[in-house]
């Protein structure tokens, strides 16, 4: 399939980060080139690649569906992606191609109710495990390279998040808690949740961490760099 789009890169000519003072103990160290399938220049996740000075290609969410992803190492769908029935082509087209290319795609929203529905005609069924939190972060496995390397995350860095989480992202019977918010069950539930799909892995997010690592949060700014630099 050829590739349709002239991707733009996000730290050419693209507006600059609307705030200053990274900390200089955050490392990302991108492992390959990085995708992100988005309907507006101005989303919290543009803003904070720009900030941390990640390189990215962003793809226009209506070009997706006509587009060859296999070049991507990492695809990330933005938040405002999912939010209509008719937007679900693009993530069933970027779910095949990463798990034709061995690729991960990262999923940085919570699920809506046009994406519960989209997901039952999707040929990857994805399955809802809600839960009410407690509001209190937990690392299930705390040497996970998710959580320390280049970036250790600290106790510190997941209280400064905790407060926003609120609902359970989908994940499969394969899918592993890597942060939780459920003290009870920390598997049961989850803010970050990994999950293998074909030669190619799936991240979803329930908290808002695009907006927090914009706004200059040290927490999230650390966990999107390890997601950049980890397999």
């Amino acid at each position: 399939m050829a590739l349709l789009l002239v991707a733009q890169l996000g730290c050419g000519s693209e507006a600059k980060p609307v705030f200053r003072g990274l900390p200089a103990n955050i490392m990302a160290q991108p492992r390959g080139t990085i995708g992100v399938i988005t309907h507006h220049t101005s989303s919290s996740l543009l803003t904070a690649f720009r900030a941390m000075g990640i390189p990215y290609q962003r793809i226009p969410l209506g070009d997706a569906p006509r587009t060859n992803l296999t070049s991507y190492q990492i695809l990330f769908l933005d938040e405002d992606v999912l939010d209509e029935d008719k937007e679900f082509v693009a993530y069933n087209h970027a779910l095949e191609q990463v798990g034709r290319n061995g690729a991960t795609m990262i999923i940085m929203r919570q699920p809506t109710d046009a994406m519960r529905e989209a997901t039952r005609k999707a040929s990857y069924k994805i399955h809802p495990r809600d839960v009410e939190y407690r509001l209190r972060l937990v690392t299930p496995r705390k040497d996970d390279p998710m959580m320390t390397t280049p970036n250790r995350v600290t106790r510190v860095d997941l209280d400064s998040l905790g407060t926003r989480a609120s609902q359970l992202v989908h994940g499969g019977r394969e899918a592993r808690a890597i942060v939780s918010a459920n003290l009870d069950a920390p598997d049961s539930s989850a803010v970050m949740l990994w999950e293998p799909y074909a030669k190619g892995a799936v991240w979803y997010f329930s908290i808002p961490l695009a907006d927090f690592a914009a706004a200059g949060h040290e927490g999230a700014q650390k966990i999107i760099a390890n997601l950049v630099t980890n397999r």
